[in-house]
């Protein structure tokens, strides 16, 4: 099923724990301020899955956390979603995941140093998880 969800994200100088999420007309309003209280990121991607919010971001040197939201302002303490193994065609380098479900799975996609080559090779990666907070495992 296809569902469209619209957001409006504006601030305002009260603070956001007065009003979470508001509804008007069938849309959502969210009250959200910059900046977000996490952290040491970069590259960061939000899937929004089953009413939370999924937060991925180039977070680990091997691998990636992942953060939980009902309404982009509270957010959970990272979780190890992706961590390299033996079998992930990455060794370091690991940055920029997007996550996707497809048919009841999730698809990660993410660049890392591919790991047969001594100099600098970056590569594109997919791993798979049955849970938006995985743990991905590489295909």
């Amino acid at each position: 099923m296809l569902q469209t969800l619209l957001l409006y994200l504006y601030g305002s100088p009260t603070s956001c724990k007065e009003s979470r999420i508001l509804t008007k007309g069938g849309l959502f309003m969210i009250k959200i301020h910059n900046p977000i209280p996490i952290d040491k990121i970069g590259d960061p991607y939000v899937l929004y899955w089953d009413g939370i919010y999924y937060m991925y971001a180039t977070s680990h040197v091997q691998g990636f956390y992942c953060w939980t939201s009902r309404d982009l302002d509270g957010w959970s303490e990272p979780v190890f979603c992706y961590k390299a193994t033996e079998r992930s065609f990455g060794n370091s380098m690991f940055w920029a995941p997007e996550v996707y479900e497809f048919n009841g799975k999730f698809y990660m996609y993410y660049t890392a140093h591919w790991k047969i080559y001594t100099g600098e090779q970056l590569r594109i990666g997919v791993a798979v998880a049955d849970h938006p907070q995985g743990p991905f495992k590489d295909v």
